[in-house]
């Protein structure tokens, strides 16, 4: 009797040790582990901040997830960005773009650390609004990307699309730097290049979502393609941007 005890435990360890290994802290299956990187991006006032915080109440219901956005503006480097938004301060176009692009470069080793650890991180702009509202100034486009080169890359886009002249009717458009109708039109010019080129080469899967709809309808189409991201993530390593 005193062996089968031994070997009912000896079965019952093995089992459990299989599952914590199949299992993470939050019930999530290791075969699907790392999180998933999902950028949203637009021209201001489309709705991103809305919608980033809906997908987050949505999936945190299933998954560890966490809401980041750039820039970040509490570093040394992103309160300079902000005194310029705001501004306060100015500098020429090459310099803040290179302050927005080490903005990002300051984060990705603690983004990369949350996927690799099962984290799904739902991001508000990232290195495409940087490349999108610097080349619409005039600047060089293969030269806005190569300052981000090899950060992590976003595993899906879902852009919000909505005419500039409708954004711009939406609450404290105007109050920052950048929020002006004809900057803003080129800079939607800029993420239609940015987009073409990613399906040109196949990298980063945009998703355009017609920002104009209801709240709650643009919600319902993000949440059926995040489902589907997530739903064929399986165990991809986090790519590296252009």
């Amino acid at each position: 009797q005193i062996l089968r005890i031994y070997s009912f435990m000896r079965r019952t360890f093995k089992t459990l040790m299989a599952a914590s290994l199949l299992t993470t802290t939050d019930g999530l299956r290791m075969g699907a582990s790392r999180g998933a990187f999902i950028l949203f991006e637009g021209v201001d006032r489309c709705g991103k901040t809305t919608q980033v915080g809906m997908l987050k109440d949505y999936l945190t219901k299933s998954r560890e997830t966490e809401q980041i956005r750039f820039p970040e503006r509490k570093s040394t480097i992103g309160q300079l960005i902000d005194s310029y938004l705001q501004s306060t301060s100015n500098m020429n176009d090459q310099s803040i773009h290179l302050l927005f692009s080490a903005n990002r470069w300051e984060q990705s080793d603690s983004i990369e650390s949350k996927l690799a650890n099962g984290n799904t991180l739902i991001c508000d702009r990232y290195a495409y609004s940087g490349v999108a509202f610097t080349s619409a100034k005039g600047l060089d486009l293969d030269w806005c990307k190569s300052c981000d080169r090899g950060l992590p890359a976003p595993d899906c886009i879902i852009y919000l699309d909505i005419p500039v002249e409708d954004a711009a009717k939406r609450g404290n458009f105007g109050e920052e730097r950048y929020e002006k109708i004809d900057f803003q039109k080129k800079v939607r010019e800029q993420f239609m290049l940015l987009q073409s080129e990613d399906q040109a080469s196949a990298a980063v899967p945009w998703h355009v979502v017609n920002a104009a709809q209801s709240i709650d309808e643009v919600h319902s189409e993000i949440k059926n393609i995040v489902d589907n991201v997530l739903a064929s993530l399986d165990d991809k390593p986090v790519g590296k941007l252009w």
